[in-house]
């Protein structure tokens, strides 16, 4: 087995990990909402917006791991890299649906209005 072979698997398992953990949060999160209505309905600034900036962090990360998979699987560096491709595409899914959720019921407890797609620029 060559290095680059040994070094694509190593990369596309630890995005396979990553992808999956954000998954999973996500999940949970959907069936457990992070924060109460009278925490939304005090303090935006200690939940949406926290919220907000943390799926930015999230979707960036999702998406340089979409890069560097895409790339993977046009050097076909096997079915690892269309795997982690397929998972990170699915967990940036969950996270944006998380944020939607989020925003739309905020909206609903504060009358907030968001700018953009659901207060992202």
């Amino acid at each position: 087995m060559k290095s680059s072979s040994k070094v694509s698997r190593f990369v596309s398992a630890a995005q396979i990990a990553v992808a999956l953990a954000v998954a999973i949060y996500g999940t949970v999160e959907v069936l457990h909402p992070p924060f109460t209505n009278q925490e939304i309905q005090r303090s935006l600034a200690d939940t949406w917006e926290v919220a907000a900036l943390a799926t930015l962090k999230i979707l960036v990360v999702l998406a340089v791991s979409v890069v560097v998979s895409a790339v993977l699987v046009w050097r076909k560096a096997g079915r690892l890299a269309i795997t982690a491709l397929v998972l990170s595409l699915l967990a940036g899914a969950v996270t944006i649906y998380n944020h939607a959720a989020l925003t739309n019921r905020t909206t609903q407890l504060t009358g907030q209005k968001f700018a953009g797609f659901y207060g992202f620029p």
